[in-house]
Order: C-alpha cells, then sequence, then structure tokens
C-alpha cells in the first residue's frame, strides 16, 4: 500500500497509473492538481480514496473506488470519464463540482 500524501499536502501534476497488486490509498491530507491537472488512469481496483480532500481539477480515465470515510472535493473539478465506484462511505462537495462524461459510469 502506498499513501499517497502522509497526511500532508501534495501537488500532482499531470496523468498517473499504476500496476500490480497492492493499492495507492488518499487517507488523509490534501491532494492538489498543479496547474496542468491531474489525469488518473489506474486499473481497476488499484486507487481507493478513503479520506483527505481533493483541490484543483482532476480527471478519471480508468477506475477510481471511493471507500468508507469521509472525503473532501474542495475548490476542485472531478470529471469521470471512466467508472468511480462508491460502494460507502461520504463525499463532501465544497464549491465544486462532479462531471459524469457520457462515457463515465458513477
Amino acid at each position: 500500500m502506498i499513501n499517497l500524501t502522509g497526511g500532508s499536502t501534495a501537488t500532482w501534476d499531470g496523468t498517473f497509473t499504476g500496476s500490480g497488486a497492492g493499492a495507492i490509498v488518499l487517507n488523509g491530507g490534501v491532494l492538489q492538481s498543479g496547474a496542468d491537472g491531474v489525469v488518473f488512469n489506474f486499473p481497476t481496483g488499484l486507487f481507493h480514496w478513503q479520506g483527505g480532500t481533493l483541490t484543483g481539477t482532476f480527471t478519471n480515465s480508468n477506475d477510481l473506488v471511493f471507500d468508507a470515510g469521509t472525503k473532501y472535493l474542495t475548490n476542485a473539478t472531478l470529471t469521470n470519464n471512466a467508472t468511480i465506484e462508491h460502494p460507502s462511505g461520504q463525499l463532501q462537495l465544497r464549491n465544486s463540482t462532479i462531471n459524469n462524461a457520457v462515457t463515465g459510469f458513477l
């Protein structure tokens, strides 16, 4: 398991993907996008958002899992072009938008 922020603030810019067993987890802190935004292109079940905050511009191009826990989308836009799995937990939108594209499944 990789914890993205360790409870702090991290800035990402560009396209991100991964592979292999295990999980990439955001469970606290803040993940903010840089000037060019962030594209998540993770295979099914690899990226898990359990808690913490996304702020900025994000695009999902493959699969995101919203797990149990409270998550915050703050001053952000999340565009879903693929699949967002939301089996449990709470997502709070704070001055934010989720755009579910024609190809998106939420």
